[in-house]
């Protein structure tokens, strides 16, 4: 069963994203993952599947403006990239640790904002990566059908 994992704060757009996946009629009905925060992914998901306790995403939706964690009492310490860094650039450090992972840097890789600020400030974007600076929901569930429907071909 082919897994998609969406890193995205916001739980409407989440949700909205899981629900149509999940709805797409294809001969492979895909598992979809959730994370809303960047300390969810790096210091949970990663070194799970870094233990093998994860399978790769085929897919992997990345929102640029992801918060580093949820409020909480006890947060969660922040690295000096995160401390330098600002919100707008959350999304991209996911992105890079994704493409240096060698387990991961196959899967598709869809960077997406709606936020026109985080865009203007924005640096080089990886070449394998698909950014859409609109933040197109329609346009995202486009390009993950047309993953899902190219790996249903190749099995």
């Amino acid at each position: 069963m082919p897994r998609i994992l969406i890193l995205e704060d916001d739980f409407s757009k989440s949700e909205w994203l899981k629900e149509r996946i999940q709805s797409l009629r294809l001969s492979l009905s895909p598992k979809v993952d959730t994370l809303d925060n960047e300390s969810e992914f790096l210091l949970q998901w990663l070194p799970a599947f870094e233990k093998r306790q994860k399978e790769a995403p085929v897919v992997i939706l990345v929102d640029l403006t992801l918060r580093w964690t949820n409020p909480s009492p006890n947060p969660p310490p922040r690295p000096p990239e995160v401390i330098e860094g600002t919100f707008a650039n959350a999304g991209l450090r996911c992105v890079q640790l994704i493409q240096q992972n060698a387990g991961l840097c196959r899967s598709r890789v869809i960077l997406y904002t709606t936020t026109n600020s985080a865009v203007e400030s924005l640096g080089k974007i990886p070449s394998a990566v698909e950014f859409l600076p609109n933040g197109d929901l329609p346009e995202i569930l486009s390009r993950v059908r047309a993953a899902l429907e190219t790996l249903d071909h190749t099995m």
